[in-house]
């Protein structure tokens, strides 16, 4: 079994056991590998970075870094899932 069938696997498994961790691996998985390869492209990710998805499909924002404090201030604190 490669590594990729072993990741599917694993993830699988997880997805079974824990759905909401299931996402938020998935989620940062899918935002760190999007700013690493922008990164590597020269564009500048301290700014939004917008996936266009196409037609009947959803566009994908990955929003800058933003401090701890800043989001309790606008009351958006969010917890996982």
């Amino acid at each position: 079994m490669n590594k990729s069938d072993q990741i599917q696997k694993l993830f699988v498994e997880l997805m079974g056991e824990d759905v909401t961790e299931a996402i938020s691996v998935s989620t940062g998985i899918f935002v760190a590998l999007n700013v690493e390869y922008l990164r590597r492209q020269g564009a500048d990710i301290e700014k939004a970075i917008n996936i266009k998805s196409g037609e009947g499909q959803r566009d994908v924002t990955i929003h800058p870094l933003s401090k701890l404090g800043e989001r309790i201030n606008e009351g958006r604190l969010y917890s996982r899932f």
